[in-house]
C-alpha cells in the first residue's frame, strides 16, 4: 500500500510539474511560439517584444503590423508610430483588410492590454497564429504621433 501511495505521490508531482513548471507565458499571450522567422529566414524572440521595444522589432520586420485596438477618439489622441486603428468592436471583421496572411506577426494594443487581450484571442480563433499582446499605452515611454 506505501508503495503505491508514494507511486501516486510521485505521478501527481510529475503533471504538476509539466503543468505548471514548463510554462513562462502571460495569460494574453496564448500559446504563442518563441521564435518566428522572418522574410528574411532571421529568428527572433517574439516573446521579448514588448510596447516600449516594438518600435525596434518593426524596423527590421517590416512585415509586421502594430494594430491598436482602441477607439477612433483616443487613436486621434496619440498612438504608437505606424500603429493602425482597428478597434475591438470591428476586428473580426476588418482585420483581413489589413493582414490578409494569417502566419504574418501582429502586435496589438490598447490603454491597458484588457482590449488587446480580447482582440487576440479574436484572432486567435480566426487562425491569426502569430498575433501577439503587447499592452498597453499608459507603459509607453516614447513619443506619442497624433
Amino acid at each position: 500500500m506505501k508503495k503505491i501511495i508514494s507511486k501516486v505521490k510521485i505521478l501527481f508531482c510529475s503533471m504538476l510539474i509539466v503543468l505548471f513548471g514548463g510554462s513562462c507565458s502571460t495569460p494574453d499571450t496564448l500559446s504563442e511560439p518563441s521564435e518566428s522567422t522572418t522574410d528574411t529566414n532571421k529568428k527572433v524572440d517574439i516573446k521579448s517584444v514588448n510596447i516600449n521595444n516594438v518600435n525596434n522589432y518593426l524596423k527590421d520586420n517590416p512585415t509586421a503590423f502594430l494594430i491598436d485596438v482602441r477607439t477612433e477618439g483616443e487613436f486621434v489622441g496619440g498612438h504608437l508610430p505606424s500603429a493602425k486603428n482597428i478597434t475591438l468592436h470591428n476586428i473580426r471583421n476588418k482585420i483581413s483588410d489589413l493582414v490578409s496572411d494569417k502566419d504574418k506577426t501582429i502586435f496589438l494594443y490598447c490603454r491597458s492590454g484588457n482590449r488587446s487581450g480580447s482582440a487576440l484571442n479574436i484572432l486567435k480563433g480566426l487562425g491569426y497564429i502569430n498575433a501577439i499582446n503587447i499592452g498597453g499605452i499608459i507603459s509607453y515611454r516614447g513619443k506619442v504621433e497624433k
